[in-house]
C-alpha cells in the first residue's frame, strides 16, 4: 500500500508542472500558444485553437534583456511574421531576430490576434 502511494505521489509531483505549464498556455479560445527563441536567434511562433478563425496572426513582438535576476528591460519591438493563418485552427511562423540580439539573456514577448481576440505569451529564455 505504501508502494502504491509513493507512486501515485510521484506521478502527481511530475505531472503538477505539465499541468500548470498547459493551464498557462491554454484558455478559452487558444488550445495554446507559444513562443519559441531559438539557438540561431529565430523567433518560432505556434499557436493552436479551439475552433477554427477566419484569421490568425501575430500583431505584436517585443525583445527584452535580462538586466538582473528576474528583471528585464525592453530592447526593441521586433518585426512580427507576415504570414496570416485564414480559415484555420492553427498558425505557425518564424521571424530571424539575429540582427535585433546581442550578447546577454533575452526573451520575446508576443501577442497572437484571432478574429479580434488576443492573448500576450512570453518565450523562453536565451543565453547568447
Amino acid at each position: 500500500m505504501k508502494k502504491i502511494f509513493a507512486l501515485a505521489l510521484t506521478i502527481c509531483l511530475c505531472l503538477n508542472p505539465i499541468i500548470s505549464l498547459a493551464a498557462i498556455n491554454a484558455d478559452a479560445e487558444f488550445r495554446s500558444a507559444s513562443i519559441t527563441l531559438t539557438t540561431n536567434k529565430l523567433v518560432v511562433y505556434s499557436a493552436m485553437l479551439n475552433e477554427p478563425k477566419e484569421s490568425i496572426s501575430v500583431v505584436s513582438a517585443n525583445l527584452y534583456r535580462e538586466v538582473a535576476p528576474d528583471e528585464w528591460e525592453f530592447v526593441c519591438s521586433l518585426p512580427v511574421p507576415s504570414h496570416v493563418a485564414h480559415n484555420a485552427s492553427s498558425y505557425g511562423s518564424y521571424v530571424d531576430c539575429s540582427a535585433y540580439i546581442g550578447t546577454g539573456n533575452y526573451r520575446v514577448t508576443a501577442t497572437y490576434d484571432a478574429d479580434g481576440y488576443q492573448i500576450t505569451r512570453n518565450s523562453n529564455e536565451r543565453s547568447f
